[in-house]
This record gives structure tokens, sequence and C-alpha cells, in this order.
């Protein structure tokens, strides 16, 4: 199932920002991402890899909260992790917090 969730994560992260005509596909293919890493992360797959795209994609879904509960997780695995500090720091910015 993680490696499921990893490839749904993947595609989606491609398709998201493409032309507007692709944007229904995009945002379809961005919630299947997110439920599948959702399920993958419920049965203790994926680990810290999974919560950061998971942030990603619930940043793309405008979820901040949800998105700074992803990366909570995986600053809680590892609380040095530069790609969720930088994450969170730019997601705190856009807020303007």
């Amino acid at each position: 199932l993680a490696q499921a969730a990893a490839a749904l994560l993947g595609a989606a992260l491609r398709t998201n920002g493409t032309a507007a005509e692709d944007a229904p596909f995009a945002a379809q293919a961005t919630s299947a991402a997110r439920d599948a890493a959702r399920g993958a992360l419920a049965l203790g797959q994926g680990g810290l890899p999974l919560w950061l795209n998971l942030a990603v994609v619930r940043r793309q879904l405008q979820d901040y909260e949800g998105s700074f509960a992803a990366l909570r997780e995986a600053l809680a695995l590892d609380n040095r992790n530069f790609s969720a500090l930088l994450m969170q720091a730019t997601l705190l910015d856009r807020l303007g917090r």
C-alpha cells in the first residue's frame, strides 16, 4: 500500500499546476493520492517520505492545517529534517504567520 500511495503522490505532484483543462484531473489525482497516503500511514507504512509528500498534497488542496499536521508527524520522526522544516517555514510565510 505504501508503494501505491507513493506512486499516486508522485503522479499528483507531477500533474498539479498543469494547463487549465487538466485542472479537474489534477485535483482528482491529488485527492486520490491524499487518501492513499492516509491509508498507508494508518497501517503504519511509509514513514517520513510519505508524511512529507502528504504535507505537499494537503497544501496543494489548500488544507493548510492538514499540511501542518503531516509536517508535525514528519518532524516527530526526524526533528532535524531540513525538507520538513523548510516546508513548515514556507507554509507559515505563505499564511502570513
